[in-house]
């Protein structure tokens, strides 16, 4: 009896370790979900006031394609909000997260972008919300004295810089070619950059650019061209007086 009670007690131990082992073995074996995060920059930049989109891309790799996933945004400054703050997807799936800016203070501050999904636990993202002024157009505003340094000559002339809104400025009398003259600049808040898509600027000439600006002074790499005269390569500073 002795021998015949040992021997059960042998073989119910080894039937639980072998069970403990099959249950490690599936636990290690485990696929995790794998995904990838398109536009996710070290600095994302949102205006003071109104709304910035930030679209950002959740693309699944492998694993559990039923595999769902929060995303959830974090470490929002004051008068900062975002819409939504936090997701429950199944990727891939594209998101766009809405700031809105009630005044916020301008500067940098540090946020995370936090996925859960039960395979992988949770993952944390930095970057920095980085405050910027939303319409900065608007300060461009003002008259300005010309010059261009063209391919066919140089010369001086006066222009006058509108805000439209938004990011988006009306240039009239650039490059000198008289006061029907109006060209549409997009300005970039956050690159300090100008750029004029190819347009007809109501005066008989054709004009695409790109360029830069500060305070008081806007620089235009443009290209003029006309029916008559064939096409020009000029170079436009714009003075603020």
């Amino acid at each position: 009896m002795k021998k015949t009670g040992l021997l059960a007690l042998v073989l119910c131990c080894l039937l639980a370790a072998g069970t403990l082992m099959h249950s490690c073995s599936k636990s290690n074996n485990v696929l995790r979900l794998s995904y990838a995060i398109d536009s996710l920059p070290q600095n994302v930049y949102v205006g003071d006031t109104g709304y910035t989109n930030w679209p950002v891309k959740f693309a699944f790799l492998y694993g559990n394609p039923l595999e769902s996933m929060k995303v959830q945004v974090t470490g929002m400054p004051l008068r900062l909000t975002v819409t939504p703050d936090s997701v429950t997807a199944v990727p891939t799936f594209v998101e766009n997260f809405v700031f809105h800016g009630n005044y916020a203070a301008h500067g940098s501050y540090p946020a995370t972008l936090q996925i859960f999904s039960p395979t992988t636990g949770t993952r944390i993202y930095n970057f920095n919300l980085v405050v910027v002024t939303a319409n900065c157009g608007f300060p461009l505003a003002g008259n300005y004295a010309g010059s261009n340094a063209c391919t066919s000559a140089n010369y001086t002339y006066n222009s006058i810089v509108t805000a439209n809104g938004g990011n988006t400025i009306n240039i009239q009398n650039l490059g000198g070619y008289g006061s029907n003259s109006n060209v549409t600049a997009t300005v970039n808040c956050n690159m300090d950059s100008v750029m004029i898509a190819k347009q007809a600027d109501g005066n008989g000439d054709t004009l695409v650019g790109v360029g830069t600006f500060t305070a008081n002074q806007i620089i235009i790499y443009y290209k003029k061209t006309t029916q008559v005269a064939g096409s020009d390569s000029c170079v436009a500073t714009l003075n603020r007086q």
